[in-house]
């Protein structure tokens, strides 16, 4: 029997954060794709649960903040030290997330405390509403195969043993630390580190009423022998602890982890149900490159992390909404090939510094995060530089600042959308007679299409009353005019040509 054929525009191996938020991204934009994920389904393991402020910053951005608060613990992003879980607090330390306060002042949002298990089904949830992803759980991936113009897969249903070859424009490899499509691209990885082995066992205990207290999100348990940490990671009492192996054969069983579980709570007559034992290895590593012709690498696949602050999944979703738009752009012929090459040299040096600094390789982060979150920079010129500004320089995310359009009061980030976006000054209405065709592209003037709470946000943008800023798709400024030039039209079909690698015979009329 003939193998069944199927195409489609991009191959996205792997259904976990990194891969969701591709498929998302792309299909926002009118690209379809097939997800392919081994499993049966998304995570059944809570893993990463804190998202960070950019994090948020883009699930309000895909209209999914809301449903994701819906399902997240509401925990402190504070750690804590104990003797026991239910101990007087000895100290706290911060975790490497903003405090709610710290948020607001610089975003619309803030951090949550949600589980990867949790999340995940919103985010998928929301693919497959737009019709545009296929996923095929319980399936995976055998051979890939590149030719100049295309790629074949071949994807083995893991229940039947049937076998699918898929044609696609390309494939994303968000497959995790063993991925398959790195070892199809030939791509090797570079050991930075480890913190050894690890047990973990998730269990579910009254824990949360006999706190009594505001839950946090990280406990660190002094009394034990080994370093012991226990995590709240969901609404239903659900608890996770994990603790540091001596040798690879010191492994707790049931009974083990349940008499552990009572020390480090210090309740001797816990009730604990225990879900699930868990044995795992942290270690960093870096992908060596993150595009392989027309393979490309995001999330595990091209950067592995210890959860130690928190950088993970976050860097995962971060690369993933970088790549998405890069793929969609050039799949819809509105930018060149070239413009793939920026998603490695934008995101592989932030992977590797968050890599390392997850083994404490790098200097600490500041205690608020935001030199690793909302505050990162693209701009070449802005390496080794690692202040904080939110001004709307070339390279950084475009600053929040609140305004009323329609009656309703919104975000500058709420502007931002799938397309360019062209934020101007009150006497910018120039501005908007000079957005080319061919690319999706909008106009915002302040006095005419928003209304700006505070008339400072000007200042913060560094322009005049004539200047404009134009921001990407994934909310980062491309280019900032302080001032209106003489040839707006020109001025900003150049930009669009430089960021977009528009050929002189392909720039869109």
């Amino acid at each position: 029997m003939a193998t069944p054929i199927i195409e489609t525009s991009v191959l996205i191996v792997g259904a976990g954060p990194a891969g969701l938020v591709t498929a998302l991204g792309l299909a926002r934009l009118g690209i379809d794709s097939i997800l392919v994920e081994r499993h049966p389904g998304t995570a059944i393991h809570p893993r990463a649960s804190g998202v960070n402020l950019r994090t948020m910053e883009i699930l309000r951005h895909f209209g999914l903040e809301s449903a994701v608060r819906a399902v997240s613990i509401d925990a402190e992003p504070i750690e804590s030290i104990r003797p026991a879980l239910i101990a007087p607090e000895t100290g706290v330390r911060r975790s490497g997330f903003p405090l709610r306060h710290e948020a607001l002042a610089i975003s619309p949002t803030w951090v949550a405390a949600c589980p990867q298990d949790v999340m995940e089904p919103v985010i998928l949830n929301a693919a497959k509403a737009t019709g545009r992803v296929g996923t095929w759980f319980g399936r995976e991936v055998e051979s890939i195969t590149q030719f100049e113009d295309h790629v074949e897969s071949h994807v083995r249903n893991r229940v039947t043993s049937e076998v699918t070859l898929v044609r696609s424009h390309y494939v994303v490899g968000a497959d995790g630390t063993r991925s398959a499509v790195r070892k199809a691209a030939g791509i090797a990885v570079e050991y930075l580190g480890e913190w050894g082995m690890w047990q973990s066992v998730l269990f579910r205990a009254p824990l949360s009423a006999l706190l009594m207290e505001e839950l946090r999100v990280i406990y660190m348990i002094s009394s034990m022998e080994r370093a012991t940490l226990m995590l709240p990671v969901g609404s239903d009492d659900r608890w996770q602890l994990a603790h540091q192996m001596a040798h690879p054969d010191d492994v707790l069983d049931e009974a083990g982890f349940i008499s552990t579980i009572r020390q480090a709570t210090g309740v001797d007559d816990l009730p604990v149900e225990v879900i699930s034992l868990q044995k795992f290895e942290l270690v960093a590593e870096i992908a060596e490159r993150y595009r392989e012709r027309r393979l490309f690498l995001v999330g595990d696949a091209a950067h592995r992390m210890t959860p130690s602050g928190g950088a993970g999944m976050n860097s995962a979703i971060q690369a993933a909404h970088n790549l998405a738009w890069k793929l969609a752009y050039v799949l819809n012929g509105w930018a060149g090939d070239d413009l793939l090459d920026t998603y490695e040299a934008e995101r592989r040096p932030i992977g590797e510094r968050n890599a390392r600094r997850s083994v404490g390789a790098e200097p600490e982060r500041r205690p608020d995060g935001f030199d690793i979150d909302v505050g990162i920079s693209y701009a070449s010129e802005d390496e080794g530089d690692h202040r904080v500004r939110f001004d709307a320089r070339p390279g950084t995310r475009a600053p929040h600042f609140w305004l009323w359009q329609d009656g309703v009061r919104l975000s500058g980030l709420d502007l931002l959308g799938e397309e360019f976006v062209l934020i101007a000054g009150p006497e910018g209405e120039a501005w908007r007679d000079s957005v080319p065709g061919g690319v999706p592209l909008r106009s915002f003037t302040a006095g005419i299409d928003f209304q700006p709470e505070d008339p400072a946000w000007i200042d913060t943008y560094g322009i005049d009353a004539a200047g404009a800023v134009l921001v990407r798709p994934d909310g980062f400024v491309t280019h900032r005019w302080v001032t209106q030039p003489s040839d707006p039209t020109g001025a900003l079909r150049d930009r669009l040509a430089l960021t977009l690698a528009w050929e002189a015979a392909c720039v869109p009329a």
